[in-house]
């Protein structure tokens, strides 16, 4: 009798706050298993849930026709595998990371998560031609560097 008032008590101070909104949704949720041990998850805020949310904002960057919003997008998306990275380094996030920097220009950073992608799946072709792509421009950009620069000033 005494564990079942327990476990009432227990369930009105978690549901109450949840009930009354006094819960805001970036607390921790603890439930309560069979085994007595307790697991403290965020509701929103997991690897694969940021990850989600940045491959919608990569695909909305793609389809943007105005340039403002492209970046809007590429920027969301930059920071929601960035968030899912930091929870838990993933394959999918890494390369899509590696991708978004591509476009922002940030080819040392879309190199650098590319080769931890790869890192994860060795045998990935998409991480390889992100690699590829990411000194491919670093290549051109340094060529078009070196072309601009007034004679006599280049390394010697």
């Amino acid at each position: 009798m005494k564990g079942s008032v327990a476990v009432a008590a227990f369930t009105v101070a978690i549901a109450l706050p949840i009930a009354s909104g006094a819960q805001s949704s970036a607390e921790p949720h603890i439930s309560d298993s069979s085994s007595n041990s307790s697991h403290v998850a965020m509701p929103s805020d997991s690897a694969p849930h940021a990850y989600g949310r940045g491959a919608r904002e990569l695909r909305k960057a793609k389809d943007a026709k105005d340039p403002a919003d492209r970046l809007k997008h590429y920027s969301a998306a930059q920071a929601a595998f960035r968030r899912s990275i930091s929870l838990i380094p993933n394959y999918d996030a890494l390369l899509g990371l590696g991708e978004v920097d591509l476009v922002l220009g940030d080819t040392h950073e879309a190199i650098y998560s590319c080769e931890r992608a790869l890192d994860l799946k060795p045998k990935s072709e998409p991480a390889r031609a992100c690699i590829n792509q990411g000194f491919a421009i670093r290549a051109k950009l340094k060529a078009q560097k070196a072309a601009a620069a007034p004679p006599g000033t280049g390394p010697q």
